[in-house]
């Protein structure tokens, strides 16, 4: 087993990898399991969707809706504050919730979501594999502020995703605060989400590739392309030079150099120039 960066294929995922796999986990794949999900968890996850869905979006913004101090809320997102009954039923009412939700969050009774969520987001959301791969890093600290800095994410999108790894089982911290990557024991090979976070996935990746076009300097990336002719019998054999190339290339540059100091993303696309809606060859 290749133990060299987090490699993702729309198909199947690959066996590949660093000192650990980043690859989730089911003996039986169709039985989900659950797992409670605070109120702390519910504010988190609603204004990371909204940050998504409206880059200027901001906690400071989301404050402004609850009506509350953001220094306050973001006490109350990183766990500094304790959210009490009467908090519940203000805030329930300022996002709209329905009565029961409200009840359920304050009578501490189960609200459950499936852990398949947060597998999801893991894989379609680029900054979680980043995460664990920045923790490799020369001088890393595990803290939203720092990995949020380094990443150039917000520190409550940082902050969501290691308590989501930790939720996983992924990582966790040690009594000093360091993170830990635990033993590879999870999969997600055949879970019927799969293809759609994988595309998701990808497209970020993409768009992340415009925009080091336009803002980062040639000397530290190299963007090429290649039109050909080909014959399209050969495209297993291609995808098959394009793995291990992968590979190839990430334990080049995780095992030669003496220090890790960045993350990079390696993304590469080989598809017919021309394609019809229904996504055949003509």
């Amino acid at each position: 087993m290749s133990k060299c960066g987090h490699t993702l294929c729309t198909k199947q995922l690959p066996f590949s990898n660093i000192a650990f796999i980043i690859l989730f986990v089911f003996k039986n794949i169709a039985q989900l399991t659950e797992q409670r999900l605070d109120f702390r968890v519910f504010l988190q996850d609603t204004l990371v969707a909204r940050c998504k869905s409206n880059p200027a979006y901001s906690l400071r913004a989301f404050a402004r809706q609850l009506k509350l101090e953001p220094s306050y809320l973001s006490k109350i997102l990183s766990g500094k504050r304790k959210v009490t009954p009467r908090l519940i039923q203000r805030l329930g009412s300022q996002l709209a919730l329905d009565p029961l939700s409200v009840a359920q969050f304050i009578a501490s009774e189960p609200v459950y979501h499936s852990l398949t969520v947060d597998q999801f987001s893991v894989i379609a959301d680029w900054y979680h594999y980043a995460i664990l791969e920045l923790a490799r890093t020369q001088g890393f600290i595990a803290t939203p502020a720092y990995i949020a800095k380094r990443l150039g994410i917000t520190g409550t999108e940082a902050r969501s995703a290691l308590e989501r790894l930790q939720r996983l089982e992924m990582i966790e911290l040690d009594s000093k605060g360091r993170l830990v990557r635990m033993p590879e024991n999870h999969s997600t090979v055949g879970a019927p989400f799969m293809s759609a976070a994988f595309r998701k996935l990808q497209k970020q990746i993409l768009e992340q590739a415009i925009h080091a076009m336009e803002n980062v300097a040639i000397e530290q990336r190299d963007q090429s392309s290649l039109t050909m002719a080909i014959d399209p019998g050969l495209i297993p054999e291609a995808k098959l030079m394009i793995k291990k190339f992968r590979r190839d290339l990430c334990a080049l540059l995780q095992s030669k150099g003496p220090i890790q100091k960045e993350v990079y993303q390696l993304s590469i696309s080989l598809f017919p120039a021309k394609q019809n809606p229904k996504g055949a060859l003509l």
